[in-house]
Parts: structure tokens; sequence; C-alpha cells
């Protein structure tokens, strides 16, 4: 799967040490982002609540699509549908969801969302 792919599909399952990952690389670069944007608006608005909540925005729209395609795919890995991703939205109720997303061992074997992401590229899905 190529990081496209990661990153915008909601399509398929990825392994725990790639979530993570990924994660954290996405936070990270929406914190970038986020931080860039701010600069730019510095020179210009000089009202700092203003440029805070225009930086939190932005990083937020930055990280939202694939965090959630991340959140599905994992989820998909565990046998779940994409629907429970929505969990991510629900305080507190969303950090229990990260942990298992995060700690929890994968389904063996092939099912309905595709190959495992252990069995390598050869693999085949399961019938759905």
């Amino acid at each position: 799967m190529t990081v496209v792919q990661t990153l915008f599909s909601f399509e398929g399952r990825i392994r725990r040490s790639t979530w993570w990952g990924y994660v954290i690389l996405t936070l990270i670069c929406s914190g970038f982002v986020a931080w860039i944007v701010a600069g730019f608006l510095v020179g210009g608005l000089g009202d700092g609540d203003l440029i805070d909540r225009v930086e939190d925005k932005v990083g937020w729209l930055v990280m939202i699509w694939p965090l959630m395609a991340l959140h599905v795919k994992r989820g998909h890995d565990l046998g779940w549908t994409g629907w429970w991703a929505l969990l991510s939205f629900v305080p507190l109720i969303n950090l229990i969801y990260w942990a298992i997303l995060g700690f929890q061992e994968q389904q063996p074997g092939a099912e309905r969302y595709g190959p495992s992401p252990k069995a390598g590229p050869g693999a085949r899905s399961a019938p759905v």
C-alpha cells in the first residue's frame, strides 16, 4: 500500500505499527502546517486570539481525513466496520477507542476487508 493509499483511502487493512507511525506523522505535519499558516497571519491580523483559533482549525482540517482513513483501516484489521471510526469524535470514549486501535492484536488471516497485512503482498482476500 502506498503512502497516498494509506492516508487517503478507506479500503484495506493496516498493522498496528503502520497505524502508530502514520498517526504520529499526521499529527506532526498538521501542527507544522497550522504553525506555517499562523505565521503568515501574524503580520496581517495582529489579533492573537483570532490567530490561535485559525491555527487550531487549520491543524484540525489538515489531519481529519488522513486520521479517519487510518482509523477505518486499523478498524478493518480488527474486523470492525469503518463506522466505528466515528467514535473518534466522542470525548473520553475516543481515548478508549484509540487505545484499542493502538494496542489490540489484529484478526488473523484474510477477512472481508482484505488480506492480513502480515501475510505479505501475494495474499488473497476472503470472499465477501
